[in-house]
């Protein structure tokens, strides 16, 4: 029985994301692997006159024929929830379209390679739990091998693994963004384009690492690498798993716990908005921030940008400047949520939130002996999800973090 739990499908009933797979199924596929490292990989390429990260590359050659296999069913039947999550690339680029014309086909095309390519390749390569495990490690061995290089920008303000594949000729890196420091230390970008999205993509693998490799130190490289980016989002996200994980363990004997945590977590939210002249999610977006005046320029962003959206229900406003106050010089949205509704309008977000959703409940209903390691996949990746989705109301992912979310 053990060894049939170690490779059963990861089926999440029937609005799930699974798919039957062969006990052969063992290791990663070697797109797979070469997409996780390309993550962590801060070059690009030519590619005539586009240039391409080395994360989107690898999406872009895999992309046909996984939507090809997909389409004939080779990745199990099509689920609802790929179908929302298509959904919202169509209407993302039909919203492109509506507001910049051809440059729809450049813009939506990125944003359904990185969204909708990176989901096929997990639909297709990741498909059981011993898979699940592989993924996992090469994700701890990506942050780890970045670490080094964090803790030097950390201390001396400069990316150096940008600077040394700088010097191959014929290779081109992300530009450094200078954000400034905190605490006494420089906010670390890494081998990605800001420091926040180096945080969220450490913050996004503690809780596999924790749960799915059973080791403290791997969710400490996590952690370290979170930190290091000194992210709001980052270190949101890490509290948020901390405390789940914390209430895994201490409820553990509490068969229905993660109802009990739902229930509560709907009164809270009820007391809160009878208690507060703010809407709870007013309430999160000011305190989940390192201080208060990014908390008030955040709820700013939340105000002005929620009546954009209102006023662009359909297809949003694009890539145009959003309609602000004066003093809100920056055009800078720090709520992944909120911007994907002020560019797609709200069916985009719904579709992209919608998909998720179903995602999540199909997953959360499998049912797997409490001590398998199916379990312990699902409650890692229920866990991350949840966690780095609160996270994103306080910050902006692109590029291949969002991908890799």
């Amino acid at each position: 029985m053990a060894n049939v739990t170690e490779t059963a499908p990861l089926r999440p009933g029937r609005a799930g994301i699974g798919g039957p797979s062969r006990e052969a199924d063992l290791r990663l596929p070697l797109i797979a692997t070469l997409y996780l490292c390309s993550l962590v990989l801060p070059m690009t390429v030519a590619v005539g006159p586009v240039i391409l990260s080395m994360y989107r590359l690898v999406l872009l050659l895999a992309f046909v024929p996984l939507a090809l296999n997909w389409i004939m069913g080779r990745y199990d039947r099509v689920y609802l929830a790929d179908l929302m999550l298509l959904g919202f690339v169509v209407w993302y680029m039909l919203a492109m379209f509506v507001h910049h014309g051809s440059w729809a086909i450049e813009a939506g095309g990125q944003n359904a390679v990185d969204a909708f390519g990176a989901y096929l390749l997990a639909r297709a390569s990741v498909r059981s739990a011993a898979q699940f495990r592989a993924m996992v490690k090469y994700l701890v061995l990506a942050v780890l091998f970045t670490l080094p290089f964090a803790v030097y920008e950390a201390l001396t303000a400069v990316p150096i693994l940008n600077q040394i594949l700088a010097n191959i000729p014929g290779v081109n890196v992300h530009p450094n963004m200078d954000t400034g420091g905190r605490l006494g230390l420089d906010r670390v970008q890494g081998p990605f384009e800001h420091p926040i999205l180096y945080g969220v993509f450490c913050a996004s693998v503690l809780s596999l690492a924790y749960l799915v490799r059973g080791s403290v130190p791997s969710a400490g490289v996590a952690v370290f690498g979170g930190f290091l980016s000194l992210s709001t989002g980052a270190l949101m996200a890490m509290m948020v798993q901390i405390g789940l994980l914390g209430w895994n363990w201490i409820t553990r004997s509490i068969r229905a716990r993660w109802k009990l945590l739902l229930a509560l977590t709907v009164l809270g939210y009820i007391v809160i908005d009878l208690l507060s002249n703010r809407s709870p999610v007013q309430v999160l977006i000011t305190y989940a921030t390192l201080n208060s005046a990014t908390g008030y320029w955040r709820l700013a962003i939340w105000e002005h940008g929620s009546q954009n959206v209102l006023n662009n229900p359909l297809f949003g406003s694009g890539f145009n400047d959003w309609v602000r106050p004066a003093w809100m010089i920056s055009g800078s949205v720090d709520n992944f949520w909120l911007l994907i509704a002020m560019r797609a309008g709200l069916p985009g977000v719904i579709l992209m939130i919608g998909g998720f959703f179903l995602a999540i409940r199909g997953v959360a209903r499998v049912k797997a002996p409490a001590d398998s390691a199916l379990v312990q996949c699902q409650r890692a990746w229920l866990i991350t999800l949840v966690a780095v989705f609160l996270a994103i109301c306080t910050v902006h992912v692109w590029n291949g973090t969002y991908s890799f979310l």
